[in-house]
């Protein structure tokens, strides 16, 4: 994305100076260097941080914000005292339209999600519901690293499935843009509307926008315990999951462990 700066006066002046001392090639080397330098007097992890906890964005567009990955940011968070949406809490919202899961072709997976599966080493569990699995391209590029890590545990390469949007990115970019979320997300949002596809999301305020937008999406908390009450796993590996998720760590219902 190309942005044009209109700079006079004083500034001008300034810029053409240390031009003709040879500090700079020119001004646009200048102009870059100014912006680099007032940019990173901001201390971008608090600035994600305060965005977030006035709930002005995502907590996936806050890791975006702050150059950190999820689980960093997450322990970022909690040693502030502050506990991000990452998750799910409410027994009941996990048990929402869980028999309903299994009628949808293919299942969307945003960041998070994609995060948590790999996290977990669960994606052949995941696969037990014979799903196809779907990332979009930008989720894709953000994954990359989480991938090699784990294809690299596993000693093979993890392949979740890919789904590019043509000419839509300028769209997506805006709706991202409006509602305080990534462009990762907004993409994955699109195409389980497109599709009508179930979202796959652990980002609370991403599946806040996604419903609000008449797309399904559940946590993938919900995808095991869908997977254990179809005795596609042991409910002693569906507590083994939920606790794991809990040492990332994610929000999990209490009642689960009751």
């Amino acid at each position: 994305m190309v942005t044009n700066i209109e700079i006079s006066g004083y500034s001008e002046d300034a810029l053409d100076a240390l031009v003709r001392a040879g500090i700079y090639s020119n001004k646009t080397e200048a102009v870059r260097e100014a912006i680099r330098r007032f940019i990173d007097s901001f201390d971008m992890k608090e600035i994600s941080f305060r965005a977030y906890k006035e709930g002005k964005i995502s907590f996936q567009l806050a890791t975006e914000i702050s150059g950190l990955s999820i689980e960093e940011l997450i322990w970022f968070f909690l040693k502030k005292g502050f506990a991000p949406e990452i998750g799910i809490s409410d027994i009941n919202e996990l048990k929402e339209n869980l028999d309903e899961i299994g009628k949808y072709e293919a299942f969307v997976f945003d960041l998070s999600s994609s995060y948590t599966i790999l996290e977990l080493d669960k994606i052949d569990t995941i696969k037990k519901v014979n799903k196809r699995l779907i990332i979009g391209k930008e989720t894709g590029k953000s994954i990359r690293s989480l991938v090699m890590r784990y294809s690299k545990i596993r000693g093979s390469l993890v392949y979740l499935g890919n789904y590019e949007q043509a000419q839509l990115k300028t769209q997506l970019s805006e709706f991202a843009r409006k509602n305080g979320i990534t462009l990762q997300e907004a993409e994955a949002i699109n195409i389980a509307k497109k599709e009508k596809w179930l979202l796959i999301s652990d980002d609370v305020r991403t599946r806040q926008i996604a419903r609000s937008k008449g797309v399904n999406c559940v946590p993938t908390l919900s995808i095991f315990l869908y997977e254990k009450n179809q005795n596609l796993i042991s409910e002693k590996e569906f507590n083994e999951i939920s606790m794991k998720m809990g040492i990332i760590p994610m929000l999990v219902p209490s009642e689960i462990f009751r």
